[in-house]
């Protein structure tokens, strides 16, 4: 009988570099097709939870598809890790493009919450008090 090779696995640590170079070269849509393939073959790695995140950045700010990238954000966010408070930053954004009324603010007071300290707290905070404006 013939041998048939197996595929070879690569490693998620490399998808994801490969992922980051797409995006690097401005190849957005392979380059998020390259981090949802880390989700599919390596599901239960940290390297799949920071490749979700990626990818639904990528779908949010370069592919015009901020519901799918809100799904990808809450499974995300469903796994947890140290990117939760990109996550929920991520989500007020997708919350300002498509959601209802009052859930940009909702998501932001939860960023606020839940990552006081974070990165995203300074814009989070500036963009609440123009939403008091409005």
């Amino acid at each position: 009988p013939a041998h048939v090779a197996a595929p070879v696995q690569r490693a998620p640590e490399d998808l994801l570099e490969r992922a980051n170079g797409l995006r690097g070269a401005r190849r957005y849509s392979a380059a998020e097709r390259a981090s949802l393939e880390v989700v599919r073959l390596h599901p239960r790695t940290r390297a799949a939870y920071v490749a979700q995140v990626a990818a639904a950045g990528l779908r949010l700010d370069r592919l015009g598809r901020a519901r799918a990238a809100g799904r990808l954000y809450r499974a995300a966010l469903r796994r947890g890790g140290p990117l939760d408070a990109e996550v929920r930053y991520g989500l007020s954004r997708v919350a300002a493009r498509v959601g209802p009324p009052g859930e940009e603010r909702r998501a932001l007071e939860r960023l606020l919450a839940e990552h006081p300290g974070s990165p995203y707290a300074a814009t989070a905070r500036r963009r609440l008090a123009m939403l008091e404006g409005e």
